[in-house]
């Protein structure tokens, strides 16, 4: 039986030295016992050698390609004409932050997005502070 891995650099090893061998016409469970892996691995590496080359053997990000829950453009855009129409009144005692923001959300829809949302909304878009503050 191998060593137990200790870096990504022996996975790797093992990964090119199952292909190795596979080309080299050794059984397909003797490269599994040899290398202490189930079939399911060896057969996923070897998909990847087909499709890919030697290159195909390195792990791949687990990140996601997309982010499902991301704000609309149109709910930004809202948010960021709320917060100017908000600065416009800093003569008066008027509060301008994120929370303001989500109150006047709620007056026009029913699903609305977190303070916290809102806030990296205006963050994002470098509209100052989004702390709850009254204009002095």
């Amino acid at each position: 039986m191998p060593p137990p891995l200790k870096t990504p650099a022996d996975e790797m090893y093992r990964r090119r030295q199952a292909v190795r061998w596979y080309l080299r016409d050794v059984p397909f469970t003797e490269i599994c016992l040899r290398l202490d892996r189930h079939s399911s691995w060896l057969t996923k590496w070897l998909k990847r050698f087909r499709e890919e080359g030697w290159d195909g053997l390195h792990e791949r990000s687990r990140r996601p390609h997309r982010f499902r829950a991301q704000t609309s453009p149109r709910v930004v855009d809202e948010v960021l004409a709320i917060r100017s129409t908000l600065e416009s009144f800093q003569d008066r005692d008027v509060a301008i932050g994120a929370a303001a923001i989500q109150r006047i959300l709620r007056r026009r829809h029913r699903r609305v997005p977190s303070v916290s949302t809102i806030e990296r909304i205006l963050r994002r878009n470098g509209t100052g502070a989004s702390l709850e503050r009254r204009a002095s």
